[in-house]
């Protein structure tokens, strides 16, 4: 993840100081040498992100298809010589094809004001010409199948990779179902015996009832009552 993060920083630095200034300035100020070096460090930036992208992917697959045996698989030293290898080897890669003359170099276009990039010609027509390839840019055709072997590849394993996470998500449900104690007659009425005496509770204390007040109103009630009784027993005597 390290390795690929740096190669997008690179190429995003080098991009950005390789477009801008023709745009502002109308002119390419970058010379021979420079544009020399972007494509160098530019293609390789492109090959580890090519590389590292469909690695991750295998990786991720590898985990969850086979995650008992994943340690024997993958290992930290494996990894780090992987990103040894391939840094080293499409740096060099990059640097042949530029000294040796086998590719187009990228380089902003005149024609369009400088606003996007195209594939420049050698230096002259009779280098062109002499070129053991024919003019053909070997940038094109080496990392054309990098390109189309990690597109493959993603969307491979990706859909698989989600299908098995999917799965593995269902299995720790049902077990976690399978796994729960039933719930006995006994619990439920005493569920059931809690909840009604939190409700209770709850309404009583909307109503703001006290002891004070229930024995008043207790008080009112009796000595109505003896009212009651009082008159009674002067209407019939």
């Amino acid at each position: 993840m390290l390795s690929l993060a740096l190669a997008d920083v690179l190429h995003g630095l080098v991009t950005t100081c390789f477009f801008y200034p023709p745009i502002l300035l109308h002119q390419s100020p970058v010379p021979s040498i420079g544009v020399k070096l972007f494509n160098i460090l530019d293609w390789t930036a492109w090959s580890i992100t090519l590389t590292h992208m469909s690695a991750i992917c295998l990786d991720r697959l590898l985990a969850i298809m086979m995650y008992s045996r994943y340690n024997q698989f993958i290992t930290v030293d494996r990894a780090r010589k992987f990103t040894i290898f391939c840094w080293t080897a499409f740096f060099a890669l990059n640097i042949s094809y530029i000294l040796a003359q086998f590719c187009c170099l990228i380089t902003p276009l005149r024609e369009i004001h400088f606003y996007t990039f195209g594939y420049g010609e050698f230096e002259s027509e009779a280098k062109l010409r002499e070129s053991p390839f024919g003019g053909a840019n070997l940038f094109k055709l080496t990392y054309t199948p990098i390109e189309l072997f990690t597109l493959t590849i993603l969307s491979i394993s990706n859909p698989i990779t989600l299908i098995q996470l999917y799965r593995r998500h269902k299995r720790k449900m049902a077990l976690r179902i399978q796994r729960a104690p039933p719930m006995g007659l006994g619990d439920a009425m005493l569920r059931r015996a809690s909840t009604m005496l939190l409700e209770v509770s709850m309404r009583m204390g909307s109503k703001h009832i006290n002891n004070n007040e229930v024995h008043h109103v207790a008080s009112r009630r009796a000595n109505r009552q003896q009212q009651r009784i009082l008159l009674q027993a002067k209407f019939f005597f």
